[in-house]
């Protein structure tokens, strides 16, 4: 019990952290307000669009690709990936934000998140 209790903090802590990217990027970041979702599904589709609109501008402009007219799989950019990530989440509210933080292997990966839909 206590090790998951760690581990749980732990996890937080790194969380919290990339959260702290956000707050970096919006200095250079366009003054537009991300929609958030609570976990409607009903909802689900609309705020995605929203975010993938958001996604066609900079500085993020890199993880759309206008041909295919969908999100790219994968980038080499890490640290705009991380800030993607951090974004997303400060998006997320109630459980589906405790459902998204608690998948470890999409920790940091923005990309991995938006495509697990």
């Amino acid at each position: 019990m206590q090790m998951q209790m760690l581990q749980m903090l732990q996890m937080l802590n790194d969380t919290f952290s990339k959260l702290l990217v956000v707050l970096d990027t919006k200095s250079t970041e366009p003054k537009s307000e991300w929609p958030k979702f609570q976990g409607d599904v009903k909802k689900f589709r609309g705020w995605y669009l929203a975010i993938v609109a958001q996604i066609c501008f900079p500085p993020w402009k890199e993880f759309y690709d206008s041909l295919m007219n969908k999100i790219v799989l994968t980038t080499m950019n890490i640290t705009l990936n991380e800030k993607l990530y951090a974004k997303v989440l400060t998006c997320l509210e109630s459980q589906v934000l405790q459902n998204m933080v608690s998948r470890k292997h999409l920790c940091a990966d923005g990309l991995a998140l938006l495509h697990r839909n």
